[in-house]
């Protein structure tokens, strides 16, 4: 699926992206609904906008949206670290980190934001694999500044008032190199009953 809902999100798009870049426009706005977003392997993600007086503009990067005219100018990689991993995207926000503060790295500052949903990938290569190339997932963030950001978790500290009271571990977390399979050990009996057994082979994911 190449296109899926967002969260209906008014703001503000950067009127110079409307007009192939004239800097004539650059401290200009159109007031917008974010409404969709597309997910073109190898591209940014693309917001679809529904403007204050009745026009829909397709396939906005990030840093062309903000949620405050006082938003300082970033470039696009500051705002979304990857690109999309693929076409079937999912758009889904999480109950408790919907509760959630975040500490966002935007370039070499760290700034305070609120979590608005996720936006993840399945079905390539990139989006099921593990390892430095494998799945990572896009967490939107409201930023504090006044700017929006689509950033992976290892990009993010979570702030609930009920539960992140720790201190991170003194021994770094290392990438996930493992497809994790249910059906890799084990072997199934062949027979007709309900109860039916299970036996146990080696399998080095135990």
């Amino acid at each position: 699926m190449l296109n899926a809902d967002f969260p209906a999100t008014e703001c503000l798009a950067r009127a110079d992206f409307f007009r192939q870049g004239d800097p004539a426009f650059a401290d200009q706005f159109e007031k917008v609904v974010v409404f969709g977003v597309a997910a073109v392997p190898g591209r940014a993600l693309g917001f679809h906008v529904l403007t204050d007086w009745g026009a829909v503009w397709w396939r906005l990067p990030i840093h062309a949206l903000c949620h405050s005219p006082d938003a300082p100018r970033r470039p696009l990689h500051e705002l979304q670290v990857w690109n999309c991993f693929g076409a079937n995207v999912s758009v889904h926000e999480f109950d408790l980190l919907a509760e959630c503060r975040v500490e966002a790295k935007v370039g070499d500052e760290h700034l305070p934001g609120q979590y608005l949903t996720t936006i993840d990938w399945h079905g390539s290569d990139y989006a099921d694999g593990a390892g430095a190339f494998g799945h990572k997932a896009a967490h939107v963030v409201e930023l504090d500044e006044g700017n929006f950001a689509a950033l992976p978790g290892n990009f993010l500290r979570w702030r609930n008032k009920a539960w992140t009271s720790g201190e991170p571990p003194e021994a770094p977390w290392l990438l996930n190199r493992e497809v994790w399979s249910a059906e890799l050990d084990g072997l199934s009996e062949d027979s007709e009953e309900w109860a039916y057994s299970v036996t146990r082979t080696p399998n080095p994911q135990t």
